[in-house]
């Protein structure tokens, strides 16, 4: 896969539609998805509104706990919240990941 390096500090990148993992049958909607190989966060950089969410993520994650919570209760967009529960889950498998590494 070729990936664009968006944000090494936290471990977002960025490809083509036609690069989208290929077991998802629309990639054309996919707005992001995990690739645990290498442990990044890669966006579809073809979708509609692609800088618009990549901004939105790389601010949440640059949130602590707290101030997620509170954002997440603020947001009252469908699409959006959705999005953010996926985040929510791509990162407590990061966390979990990495405290496994750092045990080994």
């Amino acid at each position: 896969m070729n990936f664009k390096i968006v944000n090494a500090e936290l471990g977002i990148a960025s490809c083509s539609r036609d690069q989208v993992a290929e077991d998802i049958r629309n990639p054309s909607t996919v707005i992001f998805f995990y690739y645990q190989k290498r442990d990044w966060i890669v966006f579809n950089e073809e979708r509609r509104d692609y800088e618009l969410f990549l901004e939105l993520v790389q601010g949440y994650m640059e949130l602590n706990d707290r101030q997620r919570k509170i954002f997440l209760n603020q947001v009252d967009i469908a699409e959006v919240r959705k999005m953010i529960d996926t985040l929510n889950r791509i990162l407590r498998i990061r966390r979990k990941w990495h405290q496994k590494m750092k045990a080994a």
